[in-house]
């Protein structure tokens, strides 16, 4: 079970226990860092969903509000929840004083400290196994040495994963051929291990099995798709690891990537096509971004100008018109496993293609 998935199966079990009786009263709330422009955007977040009414607001505004929520004088009432967050991804709230994840991880200790106080429970998730080593020390001390290391999935984990969801899928009809499952938990196992990234081989295969069977079936009701070993090659050969798309990629420069991979993070998490953002929210994105891989060579994100210039580089690099559509395509693939490292990131993408 993933990271996420894990925090959420427990949620669900306390959830249980909480309908029994067996536990107070408490509210689930999930924020998830990738998901936003600036690591401030977390404060607005987080009142909205415990007090905000969807008013626009500012970070500071939010952050006072929140302040003053988990710490305010006298005593609870009766029918007061206990606010439990979950803050994922919480690499991209790295900001250069750290002082949002210091907030975060400081007024449940606060909290703790005054009876009077609302009740706070911060859970963090981080795809860097050494985040907290990397935090300030006043943060450290708020964030605690309780930590829970999840290993990338192995080959055997990835097959039991998809035997799962195929079966979920249906039942009585295997949509995917077990050696065509074992592949594809091999390609995943040798990239990055990230089970996601085997559910979107899985289902490219699929869609074009799907697609092709639709196109020439015959009039038999009992024939049915199945994907095979070779359906898997295809689509990790048309979808993902395709030379001709990485190149742009596999043969820029560390702010380039840098660049690739917060458009890919912004397009994913908005919905908006490529080109439909203004620089300044792509820089925002480069800053978290940056922020998050912890690289020294990150410790300065470029200007307005050189941003501007990564932009001309890149398009000649590629020499088509749709180049950044293709580096974003393959961007988005691999946007979770950034922070396992730049360089092994290109590597391994670069042999597979």
């Amino acid at each position: 079970v993933g990271k996420t998935a894990c925090v959420r199966s427990v949620m669900e079990s306390l959830n249980t226990e909480q309908r029994q009786g067996r536990l107070p009263a408490f509210r689930f709330i999930k924020l998830n860092g990738m998901e936003m422009n600036d690591p401030r955007e977390a404060y607005v977040r987080l009142w909205n969903a415990l007090e905000g009414n969807g008013a626009l607001q500012s970070p500071d505004v939010a952050c006072r509000n929140l302040e003053a929520y988990f710490t305010r004088k006298g005593k609870p009432a009766p029918n007061e929840l206990v606010s439990v967050v979950l803050l994922d991804e919480i690499d991209y709230l790295v900001t250069d004083q750290q002082t949002v994840l210091y907030n975060f991880f400081d007024w449940p200790q606060r909290v703790a400290e005054q009876e009077s106080g609302r009740r706070l429970v911060v859970i963090g998730i981080s795809n860097t196994l050494n985040l907290a080593e990397r935090l300030m020390g006043r943060v450290r001390s708020r964030v605690g040495k309780e930590k829970l290391s999840f290993l990338a999935y192995d080959v055997a984990e990835i097959v039991k994963i998809l035997n799962s969801k195929v079966e979920q899928a249906n039942p009585t009809h295997p949509v995917l051929h077990k050696d065509a499952i074992t592949f594809a938990a091999k390609k995943t196992a040798a990239l990055c291990g990230d089970i996601r990234k085997a559910f979107l081989l899985c289902r490219s295969a699929a869609e074009a099995v799907k697609a092709d069977f639709i196109q020439n079936a015959k009039d038999d009701p009992n024939a049915s798709p199945i994907v095979r070993v070779p359906d898997i090659q295809k689509a990790s050969t048309r979808s993902f690891f395709n030379a001709s798309q990485i190149e742009p990629i596999s043969t820029s420069s560390a702010y380039e990537a840098l660049l690739l991979v917060s458009i890919a993070a912004l397009r994913k998490h908005t919905g908006r096509e490529v080109g439909n953002f203004d620089i300044q929210e792509v820089m925002a994105k480069m800053s978290a971004v940056a922020s998050s891989s912890g690289y020294p060579l990150f410790a300065q994100i470029p200007t307005f100008d050189q941003t501007l210039r990564l932009l001309e580089q890149l398009h000649q690099v590629s020499g088509t018109d749709d180049w950044m559509d293709t580096c974003v395509h393959v961007c988005v693939v691999v946007i979770h496993v950034w922070l396992r490292g730049y360089c092994d990131i290109l590597h391994a993408m670069c042999k597979a293609g």
